[in-house]
C-alpha cells in the first residue's frame, strides 16, 4: 500500500484489504483515509468515463448501473471520513482528559 492518501481507483480491492486486515487503531484509521481517497478516485474514474460516453453519444440516466456504482463509492468514502474522524477526536478527547460527558457524545 502507499503512504499517501491520493490512491488510484484501480487500486481499491488492494486498499480494502488493507483496510480490513489492520488491527492497531491508529494504522486502521490511516488505512481508513486511504480506503476513503480510493473509493473517491473510484468514484471520479467512473464519472470520468460516464462523461466520455455521453460525449460519444451514449445515453446514461440516472439510474444506470455506473452511475449507482458510482453513488456507492462516494456514500462509502464519506462514512469512512466521518469514521476516521471520530476516531482522530476521540483519541485527542481521551488524551485530553476531557470530561466523562464529552467522551460520551462520541
Amino acid at each position: 500500500m502507499e503512504h499517501a492518501i491520493n490512491i488510484p481507483g484501480i487500486r481499491l480491492d488492494e486498499a480494502r484489504r488493507a483496510y480490513e486486515r489492520e488491527t492497531d487503531p491508529e494504522r486502521k484509521r490511516v488505512a481508513g483515509a486511504m480506503l476513503a481517497g480510493t473509493l473517491f478516485n473510484r468514484a471520479a474514474d467512473i464519472f470520468t468515463k460516464v462523461v466520455e460516453l455521453q460525449e460519444a453519444g451514449v445515453e446514461i440516466t440516472s439510474n444506470d448501473a455506473l452511475i449507482h456504482q458510482c453513488g456507492q463509492c462516494l456514500q462509502e468514502a464519506l462514512e469512512l471520513g466521518a469514521w476516521s474522524a471520530t476516531v482522530a477526536a476521540t483519541r485527542v478527547w481521551t488524551s485530553s482528559g476531557a470530561s466523562p460527558s464529552l467522551r460520551r457524545c462520541r
